[in-house]
């Protein structure tokens, strides 16, 4: 293990929030940028990005230039992340039996989906097709940018560790559809 800088042990306590709030708002940055190539962005119709935030995304309004939300979950801690401490048991010893803290967040991010015309009729079968390429080049996006976002925040030693999970279709539900996607990180704290 690399030789860790010496920090005070109050200031790391006191500033772990500022520290996951931090990264919810990296994270957030570098995927709205991300997002800005993406076949499904129209430069008339501005993204909305909510980050960071706390719960889930209120699909009541779907802007078409898509709405962005990173949001802040369980705390806990790690001593083998990505396993919580509570997984493992008090069987592995560590400083004061406290762990490192861990924080999960979740990334979802949604956009306008096809619905029927105003006569009712469906979308067309091509309409559909078209909509799916763009949220499967958002999911590419969104993902690339936390892999490259993390691995940055790690190399920088702002994280420990982090781990970006599964993404799961969100949607469609009403005129709206995206993905949702978990991701974890660990901070190295001293006990």
């Amino acid at each position: 293990m690399p030789n860790l800088p010496v920090y005070d042990q109050d200031y790391l306590w006191q500033s772990l929030s500022s520290r996951f709030f931090d990264v919810a708002a990296t994270v957030g940055d570098c995927i709205a940028i991300a997002l800005r190539d993406t076949p499904g962005t129209s430069y008339d119709a501005k993204m909305r990005v909510c980050y960071p935030n706390f719960g889930g995304l209120a699909w009541d309004d779907c802007d078409c230039g898509g709405v962005l939300q990173v949001s802040m979950g369980r705390r806990t801690s790690t001593v083998n992340f990505p396993q919580e401490l509570s997984e493992i048991g008090a069987n592995r010893p560590t400083a004061c039996g406290a762990g490192s803290p861990m924080q999960d967040f979740t990334v979802e991010f949604i956009r306008c989906w096809p619905g029927p015309d105003n006569r009712g009729r469906p979308p067309s079968c091509h309409t559909m097709v078209e909509a799916t390429r763009k949220l499967d080049a958002d999911i590419t996006a969104i993902r690339k940018a936390m892999y490259d976002c993390l691995c940055e925040q790690k190399q920088l030693r702002h994280i420990d560790d982090y781990v970006i999970r599964a993404s799961q279709p969100a949607g469609p539900e009403g005129s709206c559809a995206g993905w949702t996607t978990n991701f974890s990180v660990s901070v190295v704290t001293l006990g």
